[in-house]
């Protein structure tokens, strides 16, 4: 089945190819680390409803859901228009055009943050805002960019 699907296409709109075929796991970006916590629901339903009832927190500081159906893809795309509106343009400010197709580009990676001032004694700035900052200033981009934030001299 893997034949007949352009891996490209997909993987473009941040969905990695599964070993099995004809399966592959969302990549949903958290730019610094730190998201509101209502979208675990949102995360859930992806799990639960076209997925394999799993998540990973990815090295990259994403939501990684497994098991996902080729066919599905359009589906999860239409049902996380409202959080890449609400994280990816509200939040941040990225300038990216919101459409039924998903993510725009999985160029630019996740920017990563530890958690900065909001919590660690030894944190000397926000690391939400300037790793949100970073953000809009690289996403969306075709180019292959990782970059992570450290609040201290500790990271």
């Amino acid at each position: 089945m893997n034949h007949d699907i352009d891996i490209k296409k997909v993987r473009l709109n941040c969905f990695r190819q599964s070993k099995v075929p004809g399966e592959f796991m969302l990549q949903m970006r958290v730019p610094g680390g730190t998201v509101n916590a209502k979208y675990l629901n949102d995360i859930q339903e992806i799990a639960q409803r076209w997925g394999n009832g799993t998540f990973h927190m990815g090295m990259r500081q994403t939501f990684n859901i497994p098991g996902i159906k080729y066919e599905s893809i359009d589906e999860v795309n239409e049902f996380i228009k409202d959080y890449l509106k609400e994280v990816e343009v509200d939040e941040c400010n990225c300038d990216m055009e919101i459409t039924e197709n998903g993510y725009p580009t999985i160029g630019a990676r996740n920017v990563m943050a530890c958690i900065g001032n909001a919590h660690c004694i030894k944190g000397n700035i926000n690391t939400k805002d300037m790793a949100n900052k970073i953000e809009k200033l690289v996403f969306p981009s075709h180019y292959h960019i990782k970059v992570s934030v450290a609040g201290c001299p500790n990271d």
